[in-house]
């Protein structure tokens, strides 16, 4: 490949970028009108991912959009900007969203199912303790179950070693779950 191909096809592959983030801005307009009139300034939901926690006070927003038709990569940024603890509140919401979403579209960006997973292990309540291990132990709910574990390593909760006992062998979770190391007994 010659230079001046090089230098071509990296000016297309920027055009298809700029392109996407044109049409990520227009589609979630509203949403950062939104979130700007409440002090919080980004020029896309993504960017809200590379900044501290320091938006709890539109998570309201937030969960408003996350449940309107937007695209999957919108859907996942949205998800995965609420993954925090304080966004507990939510947790039913993120369940439900979780269970009913459509299968992803391979043809297009985003894993709303990995954001959503994402949010539900972080805003856990110790109290959702048995519908988190529901969630995990639903097969038809694919690969994304393997982000929802974090939540179960850290509970002191007997029903989750009990949970990681049970789901060690299942497929999707098997890998992550026998890489974690013994905890050692003082």
């Amino acid at each position: 490949m010659t230079p001046e191909e090089r230098a071509a096809r990296m000016r297309a592959y920027e055009d298809v970028v700029r392109e996407r983030i044109a049409k990520w801005k227009v589609e979630q307009a509203d949403l950062i009108r939104e979130l700007a009139q409440e002090g919080v300034v980004v020029e896309l939901v993504q960017d809200l991912m590379n900044r501290p926690n320091n938006y709890v006070h539109v998570l309201p927003i937030l969960a408003k959009h996350l449940q309107r038709p937007y695209s999957q990569l919108t859907q996942e940024a949205i998800s995965r900007s609420m993954a925090m603890r304080k966004a507990h509140p939510y947790w039913d919401l993120f369940a439900r969203l979780y269970r009913a979403l459509p299968p992803t579209n391979p043809a297009e960006q985003g894993q709303p199912e990995d954001g959503l997973a994402v949010a539900l292990s972080s805003s856990m309540p110790k109290e959702k303790l048995p519908e988190l291990i529901e969630l995990l132990s639903d097969q038809r709910l694919g690969e994304s179950r393997v982000l929802l574990l974090r939540a179960l390593r850290r509970s002191r909760d007997p029903l989750a070693k009990e949970a990681i006992d049970r789901l060690k062998d299942d497929p999707a979770l098997t890998k992550e779950i026998h890489s974690w190391r013994r905890r050692k007994k003082p």
